[in-house]
């Protein structure tokens, strides 16, 4: 995905913006859009696919990474599905889904399943854009040191390694002080709430405790945990309990240790996904 103008990823030396493994805040060009009284839900991040979208009917997923698609002139394709989760909700048979070509000659699969509607509201479904996106907001000044907002980092490091594990972003403040934040891209609601996760994730609770064990304010090693919600019908964020209660639990004990746990909303369409409010956390 790239912002209106000159994305990211031409200001790297090659691959998609979540690739690159050095941001400077001074490399940031900005484009964002403010409303007024709001303080950071009041940005907007406007994000472009790299290529047009391409409509088709979702006939089914299976395998957990296909699914067959109908195209407008009638034939069926076989796509790749980014997404390791249930998807629960969003596979409706017959539904419009938009797909991308994936312009890459070794794949297997020439297109990937990028977008799926549902209630007339589009979900990204491809889990690979939640860092592209969370990179974005974070270059907006959604996260700040100590749960502040408006704030641009000084550095933005991507996938840093800790021990055996990896977190998405380490980003280091004017100040000194670091913050280790992973994302999670949530997909799931029950309008007007988002939930997360879809299907149990050990690795997912892997990274709370991470981030718990990494958060020393004295030392000024901070943590925080993105949550990017890909659709536009949800006005709050609750973990989902039912489905991954051990999850839901280490979150509670993430939020009571100090990690810094922000919800942001995006606006989707098929030309464009719009990082844009912070929901309230509801536990």
């Amino acid at each position: 995905m790239r912002r209106s103008g000159r994305s990211v990823a031409e200001r790297s030396v090659s691959g998609p913006p979540w690739a690159v493994r050095v941001l400077r805040a001074g490399d940031w060009e900005r484009t964002t859009r403010r409303r007024e009284g709001r303080g950071w839900s009041s940005v907007e991040v406007d994000v472009e696919f790299e290529e047009p979208l391409e409509e088709a009917v979702l006939l089914r997923r299976y395998k957990r990474f296909l699914a067959d698609v109908r195209l407008a002139d009638g034939s069926e394709r076989t796509v790749h599905v980014a997404n390791p989760g249930s998807m629960k909700g969003l596979v409706r048979e017959g539904g419009r889904c938009w797909i991308r070509d994936a312009r890459d000659p070794r794949r297997k699969l020439s297109h990937s399943l990028e977008l799926v509607e549902v209630d007339g509201e589009c979900v990204v479904v491809n889990t690979a854009r939640g860092n592209a996106l969370a990179g974005e907001a974070i270059a907006a000044g959604v996260l700040g040191p100590g749960g502040g907002t408006g704030m641009v980092p000084a550095e933005v490091r991507a996938e840093q390694r800790i021990g055996a594990s990896r977190l998405d972003f380490l980003l280091t403040w004017e100040d000194g002080r670091r913050t280790w934040c992973e994302v999670k891209m949530v997909t799931l609601a029950e309008p007007p709430v988002a939930m997360f996760p879809d299907a149990v994730t050990s690795r997912g609770l892997k990274h709370l405790e991470e981030l718990m064990a990494l958060h020393d304010p004295q030392a000024g090693e901070l943590a925080a945990l993105l949550l990017v919600v890909a659709r536009g019908d949800c006005e709050r964020f609750s973990p989902a309990r039912e489905i991954d209660p051990a999850w839901s639990a280490g979150l509670e004990r993430a939020v009571t240790a100090g990690v810094d746990v922000v919800v942001v909303d995006c606006a989707v369409s098929p030309e464009r996904v719009v990082p844009r409010t912070r929901l309230p956390l509801e536990m």
